[in-house]
């Protein structure tokens, strides 16, 4: 268990810090090479499953148009090498418009944003400086701004900066300036989520060497604090009042001998580390609500003893922590949390069985396959989650959740929306 800190697609971050179970829960893996147009034909399907009784309907939320990818077209790289599929969910605000971030096998990444509105699926221009494959959609603002970064040096190892689509006008790149007006330019910047009203981003931030140390922008304006003292941060999660959740790990001291990752409140300029479900065992926090509640994961088992961390969704509210339990399995992973304390994530259904999307609500986890149509050709549990911080399940504040399953074998994003919503129109 070295504390390891770990490059990639711009991105610096500590593994320890990032859900320990994450990786358990991927299923299917990443969409690319070897699996477009690798399945039989799938049979028609509806782009809306309703049964008129169960208590979801999943939409499936489409592809980006074909003609973003026509001009690439040739008889070596056929229709089906090119076409985008979803790779991951970047957010959803009240109205249940969802960002994606879609790839294909033949290359590149566009991010598509599909309105609850028109039930379409419309690609965001980028500004002109931006690279066209070294971008991803973060955060969805119930106002319909979009939180994304890029990589504007075009290098897979380069700072990754903020970019903000407004609601009109052209998209900003963040000035890399903090607080104090003193340029950050050429530190390694992490972006991981995007406030409900849109005032608030949250990250970390590799400044003159140190960290990655708390980084958060309010209106655009760069915050990054230590206040562990050359200790190591990824913030996850930020309300609209601003208040900060994440996992951080204290520095190599006699005081810190073990590599460890404690869960933090960031409210009002203070740190308030948040108890694990088993004392001394990491933790980490992915999201919070209005209200202050942090949905996370905290091992459950003694590493020592069993070669092994059990894993376990957790909830904190009031000072004291809730274990979510399983549906099943050894592991589960909240990501996401909304106003009305629903929590989403992912949990093992059995010993060593597969991961399952889950909803926990009112004391009790439920897998969301029980909760759609059956024989829809969904499979929910196999959604893309790994180390970015993308790909999670997210809900909004209505209850609708989104995310990235399989349909036909195949990657699609979904929306599932209670049947409670449906019935007051």
């Amino acid at each position: 268990m070295a504390r390891q800190l770990a490059t990639g697609c711009g991105l610096i971050f500590l593994l320890l810090l990032n859900d320990p179970a994450s990786a358990q829960f991927a299923g299917g893996g990443q969409a690319g090479a070897g699996q477009v147009g690798a399945a039989p034909p799938a049979p028609v399907r509806k782009t809306i499953e309703d049964d008129g009784i169960s208590a979801y309907t999943i939409t499936d939320l489409g592809t980006l148009p074909d003609s973003a990818a026509a001009s690439v077209a040739t008889a070596a790289t056929p229709p089906a090498w090119i076409h985008w599929q979803p790779e991951s969910v970047g957010g959803i605000n009240a109205r249940g418009d969802v960002a994606l971030n879609f790839v294909r096998t033949a290359g590149g990444k566009r991010i598509g944003i599909y309105s609850a509105g028109t039930g379409k699926c419309v690609v965001l221009s980028l500004p002109v400086a931006a690279p066209q494959s070294q971008f991803r959609a973060i955060g969805l603002a119930d106002s319909g701004e979009v939180l994304g970064a890029t990589d504007s040096a075009g290098s897979i190892t380069g700072p990754l900066h903020p970019i903000f689509w407004k609601k009109t006008g052209p998209p900003d790149i963040f000035d890399e300036k903090d607080d104090n007006n003193r340029p950050q330019t050429g530190d390694s910047v992490t972006v991981n989520a995007l406030s409900p009203n849109g005032l608030y981003t949250a990250g970390s931030i590799f400044f003159n060497g140190v960290g990655p140390t708390l980084a958060y922008w309010e209106s655009g304006t760069l915050h990054h604090t230590d206040p562990l003292g050359q200790g190591m941060f990824q913030s996850w999660g930020v309300s609209s009042s601003g208040e900060v959740v994440g996992a951080a790990a204290p520095p190599y001291d006699d005081a810190h001998p073990l590599t460890t990752s404690i869960a933090f409140q960031w409210v009002s300029g203070s740190l308030q580390p948040l108890s694990p479900a088993l004392a001394g065992a990491n933790c980490g926090a992915r999201a919070v609500n209005a209200g202050g509640d942090v949905a996370g994961w905290s091992e459950t088992l003694d590493v020592i003893v069993v070669h092994w961390k059990g894993v376990h969704a957790v909830l904190w509210k009031n000072s004291q922590v809730k274990d979510l339990g399983t549906l099943g399995g050894a592991s589960s992973t909240a990501t996401a949390i909304n106003d009305a304390g629903q929590i989403v994530g992912y949990a093992e259904a059995g010993p060593n069985g597969p991961g399952q999307a889950f909803l926990w609500e009112s004391g009790k986890m439920r897998s969301l396959a029980s909760l759609i149509p059956p024989s829809t050709g969904w499979t929910l549990g196999e959604a893309q989650v790994n180390y970015g911080g993308e790909g999670f399940l997210v809900i909004n504040a209505r209850g609708q959740i989104a995310g990235v399953g399989r349909r036909d074998s195949q990657p699609h994003a979904f929306l599932l929306t209670p049947r409670a919503l449906i019935e007051k129109k």
